[in-house]
């Protein structure tokens, strides 16, 4: 196997300073030491920050050996916005121990790209890559087929043959990267690689070899039964089919004109009922999607700046953002939303301009590429990342362990732009082209988020007090008490906030809750009831909207908005039994909009009987409720009969 790294210089022996000879080593070598600080970064946190200082040792000895850092690529600045939202990502972390092994892993996939970018820089190296993305689709393959929880598949249940699989690894920790629709997202990011190497490759032996990966993948990708691996590889294949015979991007119009036809005889209203209705399969998994992102929008809207913090969906979801129909969901299964919860959206504008610039970089190197394997591997890597997006448009990588894929792509990008096929140095490369060049992507980046700013219209001072709101709600939700100083002042902050952006209900729930953790429980119902009032304005628009969608499409009556908000808040408290809000937000629904006292102070009752906190609340509003009712209605209900 190749040395992985710039070869030594010959010279007199003792020439060199023994300091000097350590630093070319590491440099020579720092792909090894990337992959021997990989295990513990990913699966021992307690060890990640000695593997961190392996991964500094690398770049200091390029330093010391090159005179410089790395390798310049059009990636470098997006990359350190990445780093610096990241460490903002983890301030805002209400559960900062449950971030680490997304900061561990961010960082590992920067110091794997900038090794393929130092490393992979000669034709020899080039044949080395080309022969480990084979072997590397060989090992996804086993590592699949080995570590797949298979009773975790959804859609053909084939017990005679998942059963004859081995389950070697499964007893490994965190099954989630052993999930088969995370696995089958990951082989398909993958699988355009030995595809491009058999369809470019010039070496018999070697695409002999890529058609075995490639069909071994193909056949795991079968088995996991991930759609969204299967709609994410056809983007990717399409791209290295038109690279390998451009006559065949005419299958894309036409491709596109059958589906429109096809939903055109089929009919909107056949369509919207079978996509939007949650009485069979296709509909939940749809109706559950736009479930998830407009949450995820409604906490980009609340916190544009700094994110939700990293891989916190779950937890912010469950606490402050319920959905209509949504279970404990880890992530918001779109990449780009993923993204920008993660890191902000300063963090998704980097990110974008990451992915466009790298693009960008590989379009104008791409002709100049002279042999066979920079074309496939250029080719393969485009076509692997444009895989991972398509993909991640119905669900993401980004959460888990595979996601590293996506570094090994774009890195293979990086590299293989920057010498263009040559051994040329990568800086005679970027000089020699056009500032034009240079600077379009970032133009293309600012046309792209043009639409998206609109939700970053928000201050930072709402990001900040919705960050800090959330943090002393999630600590008061488990054993430490909400100070009293700091709650007066955060609820003086969010009743400021709320009178200002009166189409915010959720500033308006926050400050209810607050004020019920101070025991102030008349301020809390006049915050609830307010949001009650602006909720109750187009409910099925903020909070269900395919539901509205569906009712359009099909014709159906649109209903009560009242009726329409109480089942919405009726989904909420059935899935939360044990949060006082959710009960006085239907209560107030029932007793001020539907003028149903009765029903509303049997609700608060069930909510009591329930343990649900803080009972002050509950007992307060529902003291309140039956003073209005009639004296033979009270008594009626304290007889014992």
């Amino acid at each position: 196997m190749p040395v992985l790294g710039p070869p030594s210089r010959p010279g007199r022996p003792g020439s060199a300073p023994r300091l000097g000879q350590i630093a070319l080593w590491v440099a020579d070598h720092e792909l090894w030491l990337v992959a021997f600080a990989a295990p513990f970064l990913l699966l021992t946190p307690r060890w990640a920050p000695w593997a961190c200082a392996i991964l500094g040792l690398t770049w200091v000895a390029r330093w010391m050996h090159l005179g410089r850092l790395t390798v310049p690529t059009p990636a470098d600045v997006p990359m350190l916005l990445m780093l610096g939202m990241t460490g903002v990502g983890l301030w805002a972390s209400l559960d900062r121990a449950a971030s680490m092994p997304t900061l561990w892993r961010t960082v590992l996939g920067v110091a794997l790209f900038y090794a393929l970018v130092n490393g992979v820089r000669s034709y020899g190296r080039r044949r080395w890559l080309a022969r480990v993305s084979v072997a590397g689709g060989l090992a996804l393959a086993c590592i699949t087929l080995l570590g797949t929880n298979w009773a975790a598949v959804r859609l053909f249940q084939l017990g005679p043959i998942y059963g004859r699989l081995p389950s070697v690894l499964t007893a490994i920790e965190d099954a989630a990267a052993f999930h088969p629709r995370i696995m089958g997202m990951a082989v398909a990011a993958w699988l355009p690689l030995p595809v491009a190497l058999w369809l470019f490759g010039c070496e018999r032996r070697l695409r002999g070899l890529a058609a075995v990966c490639a069909c071994s993948l193909t056949g795991v990708l079968i088995l996991t039964q991930s759609l969204q691996g299967l709609a994410g590889l056809l983007l990717g294949l399409f791209f290295v089919a038109v690279m390998w015979r451009r006559r065949l991007a005419w299958c894309l119009p036409l491709g596109l004109a059958l589906l429109l036809v096809a939903g055109a005889l089929y009919g909107p209203g056949r369509l919207a009922a079978a996509l939007l209705s949650t009485e069979n399969p296709l509909g939940i998994a749809v109706t559950l999607r736009w479930d998830m992102w407009s949450r995820a929008l409604a906490m980009l809207r609340d916190m544009p700046c700094t994110g939700i913090g990293l891989d916190q969906f779950a937890t912010v979801q469950s606490g402050f953002y319920p959905g209509v129909m949504l279970g404990p969901e880890p992530h918001a299964h779109n990449v780009f939303l993923q993204v920008a919860l993660d890191l902000g959206l300063p963090g998704l504008f980097a990110f974008l301009w990451l992915l466009v610039g790298l693009g960008w970089a590989a379009w104008q190197a791409y002709p100049h590429c002279q042999d066979a394997h920079s074309r496939a591997l250029l080719s393969g890597a485009l076509g692997g990342t444009l895989s991972y997006l398509g993909s991640g448009l119905l669900d993401t990588l980004w959460t888990a362990k595979p996601s590293l894929l996506l570094w090994w792509l774009l890195g293979t990008i990086a590299a293989l732009s920057m010498a263009s096929g040559t051994d040329e140095p990568a800086e005679s490369v970027l000089s020699r082209r056009p500032l034009s060049c240079r600077w379009l992507p970032l133009a293309l980046i600012v046309v792209f988020l043009i639409a998206g700013l609109g939700i970053a219209l928000a201050p930072p001072a709402r990001n900040a007090t919705l960050v800090t709101a959330h943090r002393l709600l999630w600590s008061a939700d488990r054993v430490v008490p909400l100070d009293s100083t700091a709650g007066s002042h955060l609820a003086a902050e969010l009743e400021s906030l709320a009178a200002r952006e009166t189409d915010n209900p959720q500033l308006w729930h926050l400050l209810g809750r607050v004020r019920a953790e101070l025991g102030e429980y008349e301020a809390a119902l006049a915050a609830f009831e307010a949001r009650v009032a602006h909720d109750g304005e187009d409910a099925l628009a903020r909070y269900a909207p395919w539901e509205l969608w569906r009712r359009r499409l099909t014709g159906q009556a649109l209903g009560d908005r009242w009726q329409d908000l109480l089942w919405i808040y009726s989904q909420w408290q059935s899935r939360f039994p044990r949060r006082a809000e959710y009960c006085v937000l239907s209560a107030l629904v029932q007793a001020e909009a539907q003028n149903d006292v009765p029903a509303a102070v049997r609700l608060l009752q069930a909510g009591l009987d329930q343990g649900a906190q803080p009972q002050g609340l509950l007992q307060h509003y529902s003291a309140a409720l039956q003073s209005q009712l009639p004296a033979t209605t009270a008594a009626a209900r304290r007889s014992p009969s």
